[in-house]
């Protein structure tokens, strides 16, 4: 389950919550992190927090760090319903334009998840949150087309600031989670959410001829709800799979990725690559009362050591299941001295006092990054 939880880019905090069944079929051992080398991009982060992501200063100075601990690719929110409010009117870019301009002169990819329906294209305008279908997904459609235009490889952004180094986007992820009701609160959500593909597809290839829609991420069986896409018949609606992998152990975020190929095997996309855009372990303290099915919570020295084990695994089968990125959830979490969720605690960074500073997890990601670097 994700938790995409305020309505704007000044504001926004993406937080995921996951309870996944035991997986318990064998994998075998990966390959050493230093022999399983993976491509320009792959090692990537979510960045999803509102007070990051809404203060230039502090976007620059947390690009920096990314970029320093290996950092290649960063997940963010782009929502519809704080960047057009009011009417399918202009497009506020303010807050976005900061966002891309700081990854870019970091030489980072981002990844934008585009979601959040404003009321006035709301199915179900009562929907809090921004989590309703759209009225009419050739509206999302639109919208994406126009971040398209200003973002993608002639877009409007990079004529307007030739001193930002170009990186232009050309992978958009359509929605979070739309199998959970918190973010799609019309269900069963294939047929609708299989629409708004259709809708950012077109949108997006009359803009951008090569651009590509990642599908959205898919929480706990996500490979049912991968099957539920193709028999919408949405198939040829996406072009990269996404699944979220929350659970105890690497070797059942491979078994979640081998499950969700065996479905795109069978519908014939066994090419088609897929991308773990959420994982992650949690150091939530007892006082925050973890779930028991939290199998993901565990110390500070143990969260290092799962990312270092988590990203060779992956890395070890990137080429045999084409994993396309790997993205630890989350850059940076507030840490809210024992209140909130264990999603609260997952960062690699957190707040001490008045200033973000690391975790061990950190030091954990620079090194199994350099190691995988080609």
């Amino acid at each position: 389950m994700g938790l995409l939880a305020s309505r704007s880019l000044a504001t926004a905090a993406l937080s995921t919550a996951c309870a996944l069944l035991a997986l318990t079929a064998a994998v075998a051992a990966p390959a050493s992190a230093a022999s399983a080398k993976v491509p320009a991009g792959w090692m990537g982060v979510s960045a999803t927090n509102g007070s990051l992501l809404g203060s230039a200063s502090l976007w620059a100075g947390e690009t920096k760090a990314m970029k320093g601990a290996g950092v290649q690719s960063v997940r963010v929110p782009f929502y519809w319903d704080a960047m057009q409010p009011f009417g399918p009117g202009p497009v506020s870019f303010a807050a976005s334009d900061v966002v891309v301009e700081g990854a870019s002169r970091e030489g980072l990819r981002l990844l934008p998840i585009v979601l959040g329906t404003p009321t006035w294209a709301a199915k179900d305008p009562d929907a809090t949150g921004g989590w309703s279908a759209p009225r009419s997904p050739a509206e999302y459609g639109a919208f994406l087309g126009e971040l398209a235009k200003r973002y993608g490889p002639k877009g409007t952004f990079w004529t307007e600031h030739p001193d930002v180094p170009k990186r232009a986007i050309g992978t958009w992820q359509a929605w979070n989670e739309p199998d959970l009701d918190t973010y799609w609160v019309q269900q069963p959500f294939a047929k609708g959410y299989v629409a708004l593909l259709k809708a950012a597809r077109t949108a997006l290839r009359a803009v951008d001829p090569k651009g590509r829609i990642m599908l959205a991420g898919f929480p706990n069986r996500s490979w049912e709800s991968l099957e539920k896409v193709y028999k919408a018949k949405g198939g040829k609606l996406f072009d990269v799979a996404a699944v979220h992998g929350y659970t105890g152990s690497a070797s059942n975020v491979i078994r979640l990725v081998d499950e969700n190929r065996k479905v795109m095997a069978r519908h014939g996309d066994a090419k088609k690559p897929i991308a773990v855009t959420e994982m992650g372990f949690s150091t939530a303290p007892k006082s925050v009362g973890v779930p028991k099915y939290v199998t993901w919570n565990t110390t500070a020295s143990g969260q290092a050591k799962k990312v270092t084990e988590l990203y060779a695994s992956l890395a070890a089968k990137r080429s045999s299941r084409r994993i396309e990125g790997a993205y630890w959830y989350s850059w940076y979490t507030p840490e809210t001295s024992g209140r909130g969720g264990w999603e609260d605690y997952t960062g690699l960074r957190h707040l001490d006092g008045e200033a973000i500073v690391a975790k061990p997890a950190l030091a954990a990601y620079a090194k199994v990054a350099k190691k995988l670097r080609r």
